[in-house]
């Protein structure tokens, strides 16, 4: 036999293993990214919700600092919070990797990469709260997941909250 044809043979022989070995990926697999948000209650003890009951929604003001309290100098955003049913928010922590004309999922600034981002709450006269969100989203050969996400308050974990993509906060004083 030629040499020629030999090799010929050898090299489809080791591609077809090599093609063998390869796991068909399943996009169905991959966690959404977009949506996730959180909202805040505060209560008291008794179970009154201060904002229906005590707070002036016109003396509540949110800025988010897009850096996550890293820079040096932060970069504040003065955000509108919506209010109902006793919570504000939500408060959105994706949508600025979600492009708006379709939708797609802006990879190169999310993949990979860990985030974190700073809400501070003015609540009228009644002090400020730090609430913060890290999240970390990772790609592998197959799929988009979801490492982790979490919450904390002025610098306390909510580890109850932990992971959920849409949480509902509520904070007892």
């Amino acid at each position: 036999m030629n040499k020629n044809y030999i090799l010929l043979i050898l090299i489809a022989i080791i591609s077809i293993h090599f093609s063998s070995c390869e796991e068909a990926c399943d996009a169905a697999d991959s966690d959404e990214i977009g949506g996730e948000f959180f909202t805040v209650e505060y209560k008291d003890p008794s179970g009154t919700n201060y904002l229906e009951s005590i707070y002036n929604q016109n003396g509540i003001i949110v800025f988010l600092d897009t850096t996550g309290g890293e820079s040096p100098s932060p970069k504040y955003e003065l955000i509108t919070p919506g209010f109902k049913d006793g919570k504000f928010g939500p408060f959105n922590f994706t949508e600025r990797y979600i492009q708006l004309t379709n939708q797609a999922v802006n990879g190169a600034a999310l993949f990979a990469n860990p985030l974190s981002f700073n809400y501070f709450i003015k609540k009228d006269t009644f002090g400020q709260d730090t609430l913060r969100v890290e999240f970390l989203v990772s790609l592998d050969e197959c799929r988009q997941y979801w490492q982790y996400i979490r919450y904390f308050l002025n610098g306390d974990p909510l580890n109850q909250y932990e992971n959920q993509r849409q949480a509902e906060i509520v904070i007892v004083e």
